[in-house]
Order: C-alpha cells, then sequence, then structure tokens
C-alpha cells in the first residue's frame, strides 16, 4: 500500500531520528521541507517527473516455499515468490512488470552453543519483467543476500539485526539506479497472540545514495501450527 503521509513530519521524523543516532543528514540540509520533487530524464528519451502525493495499492507479492532440510540446529527451504503489477507505474506504486524469484532460505538454532541466539541467511535470484518506466535500461537478473542474528529474550519477543545486499537493477551512472543496495536493519518480532507475530524494522543505507536513506518497517504474519 503506497499510503500519502504529510511531508514536513515524515521529514522531522527522518531528522530527529538520524541526529539521535549521529548518522549525516545527506542532501537533506540543503533541501525544503514539505517539497515532492522526484525527476529524472535522459538522452534516450526517458523520463520521470513526479510532484504530488498519492496513494494507493502497490505490486501485490504472493510467495511460497518447500521444505528440503531440517534438523534439530538447521533448516533449508526452497523459496519462490511472484510480484503482480497491480500499482500504478505512474504514480510509482508499482513497477508496472511481474518479477519471479527463486532461492533458499535457512535458520540456524542454538549458535555458539547459546539457545537464545539464532541465525538466518536468504539467497534469491530474481527475474525482473520489462517495467513500465525506463524499459530500455533496467537489468532482467537481479540477485538478492541477506543474513543477520536474532536474540531471543523472552517466549513472545525476539530482536533481531540483518543486513542485506540487492545488486543494480538499471543500466544507469546514477547510484540510486545502476548501484547495488546494501541495507542495515534493527528491530525484532512479537507473538501477540499464538500464530500471530508483528515484526517492526527500521532500516538505514550502508552505502548512501544507492536505497531509501531510512525505512520503517511493520508486518503482521500468520504461522500455521507445526
Amino acid at each position: 500500500m503506497a499510503a500519502r503521509i504529510n511531508s514536513r513530519y515524515r521529514y522531522s521524523l527522518i531528522d530527529s531520528w538520524h541526529k539521535l543516532l549521529g548518522l549525516p543528514k545527506g542532501h537533506r540540509a540543503d533541501r525544503e521541507q514539505d517539497i515532492l520533487d522526484f525527476r529524472y530524464t535522459d538522452g534516450t528519451g526517458g523520463a520521470i517527473d513526479v510532484n504530488s502525493e498519492s496513494q494507493g495499492i502497490g505490486d501485490a507479492r504472493l510467495f511460497g516455499g518447500w521444505q528440503l532440510t531440517t534438523t534439530d540446529r538447521h533448516h533449508v527451504a526452497l523459496r519462490f515468490g511472484t510480484k503482480f503489477a497491480t500499482g500504478d507505474s505512474s504514480k510509482l506504486h508499482g513497477s508496472g512488470g511481474m518479477d519471479l524469484s527463486l532461492g533458499l532460505a535457512g535458520d540456524a538454532m542454538s549458535l555458539f552453543g547459546m539457545q537464545n541466539l539464532n541465525g538466518f541467511y536468504r539467497l534469491h535470484a530474481i527475474h525482473i519483467g520489462e517495467p513500465d518506466l525506463l524499459a530500455d535500461r533496467y537489468e532482467e537478473w537481479a540477485g538478492y543476500i541477506a543474513a543477520g542474528i536474532g536474540l531471543q529474550v523472552s517466549d513472545r519477543i525476539e530482536l533481531r539485526l540483518q543486513g542485506a545486499s540487492r545488486s543494480a537493477m538499471y543500466e544507469s551512472e546514477i547510484p540510486s539506479l545502476g548501484g547495488s543496495a546494501t541495507t542495515l536493519t534493527v528491530g525484532g518480532n512479537i507473538r501477540i497472540f499464538n500464530n500471530y507475530e508483528l515484526s517492526l524494522g527500521v532500516s538505514e543505507d550502508v552505502d548512501p545514495g544507492t536505497a531509501p536513506d531510512v525505512a520503517f518497517q511493520i508486518a503482521l504474519r500468520y504461522r500455521g501450527t507445526q
């Protein structure tokens, strides 16, 4: 879901977050608040110009998995997913193309002999469907890798730290388009009912300019009884 957010509140929140952690401001100090101006143009005629806030449905995603191996301390599953072009690409709610992904997901329990310390890793190859915008510049294939650790502090609360990297999705000299993106996410999971889990996280771009400066994540998951 692409939701409309008041720009002044958004910038104030981001600035406060970076000030709290002592992180650099980047180009934000040189820009006015309450301004949305997303523009791109090149010599081939490709152009993007979005300067007004909007709301709407983003691209829908469907994921599935098949467990390959499992032991008391290590689980490995085959993961596959599809991204459907349900978002309006003219408003940047979606890409306009259907993506397919295939990869491995692994979970390791009791790291270093500590029962409450777990690890995880994800490896994915993504086939990118032709987008509506910049179709002459997109990469047909992209790779994604992530790894992290989780600390179970109670029966219902787990703290997590994750690093993730994705290869470039466009051919461009602009780092935000033509560069790989690396992020660091801090957060955790809260089990609110027997089968429902609330996930919260804050992501920062490790390589400035290649990913969103800061992103706030929230998800509600259902886990069936095993």
